[in-house]
């Protein structure tokens, strides 16, 4: 089985696509904090996001005997 990282961002949509407007945060009270340092104004328009990302470990390499 797969195993994922999650890391949280903040998006605005620009020409109707998402469009991240912040580095990746670890937790999303992290990206909420964030997304609470913009104006009012702004900040209805910002959103909190997140991505899986899978992660993926090196094969072991078989021990050689000599």
């Amino acid at each position: 089985m797969a195993k994922f990282r999650y890391e949280w961002f903040l998006f605005d949509y620009k020409k109707g696509y998402p469009d991240r407007v912040s580095k990746p945060f670890k937790t999303k009270a992290a990206a909420e904090k964030a997304r609470g340092k913009y104006p009012p104004k702004v900040r209805g328009g910002i959103g909190v996001g997140i991505s899986q990302i899978p992660i993926t470990t090196a094969k072991r390499k078989p021990n050689r005997r000599s």
